[in-house]
């Protein structure tokens, strides 16, 4: 019995990215990112939109070093809504802000201790769901 499989998708993704570094002071410095993905996919003569990836995406990061042995940064994000398509249906991925963080001292040449902390802003969230 033969089983033939095929995929009658056919789509197009354009979108935009744009980035900017700000060194603030030689020794603090900003990064800041935008993007924005457009997904149109046509199924059986039928277009519709579904999201393949968010849809909008920023982040800014902050770099600090006040001192040669010592840093600190964060990292705060936000993730538009998604929806994961699967066999079963759609799966609503609400959209989220999370916060990282992060202070390393560096006592010695070859020696770094670090206090780290993610996802600072909730305890869990749905990001992806697996086919």
């Amino acid at each position: 019995m033969p089983l033939i499989f095929g995929n009658t998708q056919k789509g197009n993704t354009y979108g935009i990215e744009v980035a900017a570094i700000w060194q603030m002071l030689d020794w603090w410095r900003w990064d800041a990112n935008y993007s924005w993905l457009n997904s149109d996919i046509n199924e059986a003569n039928q277009t519709r939109q579904i999201a393949i990836s968010p849809e909008h995406r920023m982040s800014l990061r902050g770099v600090l070093s006040p001192r040669e042995d010592v840093d600190f940064d964060f990292w705060l994000r936000y993730v538009d809504a998604n929806l994961a398509i699967t066999e079963f249906g759609n799966i609503p991925i609400q959209s989220y802000v999370t916060l990282d963080m992060r202070l390393a001292w560096r006592p010695c040449k070859k020696l770094e201790l670090s206090l780290v902390g993610q996802n600072l802003l909730q305890d869990h969230r749905l990001e992806y769901r697996q086919e």
